[in-house]
């Protein structure tokens, strides 16, 4: 990865270099045995290693960098087409997992109508549209 930002620690000693072209990158006269090496590179997550080197012996390291987790926000509006949040005169409210367990509601119609400016446009309820059976054990 060109352009990651390596740290390298060892007790008091500090140095900062960032990796070449290739990816790679060298430390020269390190005082200490024990190190911690931390690479951070934009849009991929930190990957951070500990080891013992030996005095005056080259290292070889091979660190992969794992892509950050995907965080998507979907917005459900009435219009046909993608729009920009910026460009919806909406407001909205995110419903989480754990907002709809919290709430005493029985249905899902029941937890959405308690949402201020929530409308929703059914004739019956979502058991009676669509009914679902649940088995009892005794």
């Amino acid at each position: 990865m060109p352009a990651a930002q390596v740290e390298l620690h060892a007790k008091s000693y500090s140095r900062t270099m960032s990796t070449g072209l290739a990816g790679a990158f060298a430390f020269d006269h390190v005082p200490e045995n024990f190190v911690t090496l931390l690479v951070i590179a934009k849009g991929l997550q930190q990957a951070q290693r500990a080891w013992s080197i030996a005095s005056g012996i080259p290292v070889h390291l091979d660190i992969v960098l794992g892509p950050l987790p995907v965080n998507q926000r979907v917005i459900v509006t009435a219009a046909r087409t993608e729009t920009p949040l910026s460009d919806s005169p909406l407001s909205y409210m995110q419903l989480t997992h754990e907002d709809v367990q919290a709430t005493p509601a029985l249905t899902l119609d029941d937890v959405l109508r308690q949402i201020l400016g929530f409308s929703l446009f059914r004739r019956s309820g979502s058991r009676t549209a669509n009914p679902t059976t649940q088995g009892v054990s005794l």
